[in-house]
């Protein structure tokens, strides 16, 4: 139990830690409706995460909090993704919060290595194609 229960003492070296995560913009491919561009972003988050939160009609969704994005199970680290369609529906925005658990109190930042691959990832999945 005391393995799976995390020793590190520090967090991860991707944690950054902020007060509140930044928002970061996508536009989605034009050859995509909303209908399909929120299927796709809600089948790869649920791929890695359990989603805490879907609503579909107002283009929300956030995942629930994975302890074991820092590669080994820790109840001192975790970290969600919240997703946002925009009104007008041709692009969206998401963010990734992290906590890091100081042996007090969780600390609030963000995961820059979940940031960069969120990133790569739903650009190619979903984004619009820069010629």
């Amino acid at each position: 139990m005391l393995l799976l229960s995390g020793c590190a003492t520090r967090p991860p070296t991707s944690f950054s830690h902020v007060q509140e995560a930044e928002w970061n913009i996508i536009e989605t491919d034009d050859s995509l409706d909303y209908p399909e561009a929120w299927e796709q972003v809600f089948m790869y988050l649920s791929k890695e995460f359990d989603i805490d939160k879907a609503l579909r009609n107002e283009g929300y969704l956030r995942t629930g909090w994975l302890y074991t994005w820092s590669e080994d199970i820790s109840v001192r680290y975790r970290v969600r993704v919240s997703v946002q369609f925009l009104p007008e529906r041709d692009h969206f925005r998401f963010r990734s919060e992290a906590h890091y658990f100081n042996g007090t109190t969780w600390v609030p930042g963000t995961d820059m290595r979940l940031v960069s691959t969120l990133r790569t990832d739903l650009m190619g999945l979903v984004g619009r194609q820069t010629r």
